[in-house]
């Protein structure tokens, strides 16, 4: 297995979710990138459990139930003239903010990562007299990652 590193790596954003959660519906959308991203979180999937304990066995039973797609977190020096940008304070606040956006992670091996969510927040961070202003993004995932 061939290891690289996150360098290369280009967060891009549509407004809408795709026609089908699968490869051709993500790659029909038009992305924009979303310039100054420096960290990316992770995106996971859990499941809950069902479970049921018949008396003859004694044996607990256990099968998948729900999906939980957790969270993501991305932050970014904040540019507030950069077009990806744009977008998601657009779907944080203003025309787009109930609208399920989509996303695009291009990775320096050439893997597409897709996924579709709410922006739930999109705040300023302002640090100290020698710190850049960051801007922190949270997607609130409606669908589990499409890897391609």
């Amino acid at each position: 297995m061939a290891t690289f590193t996150s360098d290369g790596t280009i967060l891009s954003v549509s407004a809408g979710p795709p026609a089908t959660y699968d490869q051709a519906g993500y790659e029909a959308l038009t992305f924009t990138a979303i310039g100054e991203v420096v960290d990316f979180g992770s995106g996971d999937s859990t499941y809950g459990v069902a479970s049921y304990k018949p008396l003859a066995t004694r044996t607990t039973v256990k099968r998948k139930g729900s999906v939980e797609h957790s969270d993501m977190t991305f932050q970014m020096a904040k540019d507030i003239a950069d077009a990806g940008q744009v977008i998601l304070q657009t779907g944080l606040d203003g025309a787009e903010d109930d609208t399920e956006h989509s996303f695009k992670i291009a990775l320096a091996d050439g893997t597409v990562q897709y996924t579709t969510g709410l922006i739930t927040s999109f705040s300023t961070e302002i640090g100290g007299a020698d710190s850049i202003v960051f801007a922190s993004l949270t997607i609130a995932r409606s669908q589990g990652v499409v890897e391609v």
